[in-house]
């Protein structure tokens, strides 16, 4: 079994729709999903390089209120799912064509546009009683 693992931008709203597979009525979410890529930058760390556009299907009715109920435009997310390849021919001119897209196990959303906080320490409380500092 192939595992993409990959974090990127929804470049639209979730679309849910219910179709028909086999006579029997089911629900799919599609995801238009921007994937980041990145390459080392020389100096020990990384720096993106591009990206790209992939669709991320899901089938499990969980997921799919999840997604719709909490992603939006914009969120930025992390997908896990299997790849699949696609075929089909050209309308024009019928030559076959080739592609790919994602069936998603778990979409999540990051915390990657979220500014860290920093917290401050819990201060020792002092439980020296007040004679006790006189001597």
């Amino acid at each position: 079994m192939n595992q993409f693992i990959g974090t990127g931008n929804l470049g639209a709203e979730p679309l849910a729709k219910d179709i028909i597979i086999g006579g029997e009525p089911r629900r799919v979410c599609e995801l238009r999903v921007f994937f980041d890529q990145y390459a080392p930058d020389g100096n020990g760390g990384v720096k993106q390089v591009g990206g790209f556009w992939q669709n991320v299907e899901i089938w499990r009715e969980a997921l799919i209120d999840h997604c719709m109920a909490h992603l939006r435009k914009g969120a930025r997310v992390v997908v896990v799912a299997q790849m699949r390849g696609d075929q089909w021919e050209h309308k024009g001119t019928g030559e076959p064509r080739y592609g790919t897209h994602l069936v998603a196990d778990e979409v999540g959303i990051t915390l990657g546009r979220i500014e860290s906080v920093r917290f401050r320490p819990k201060r020792e409380v002092d439980t020296a009683q007040p004679e006790d500092r006189a001597s």
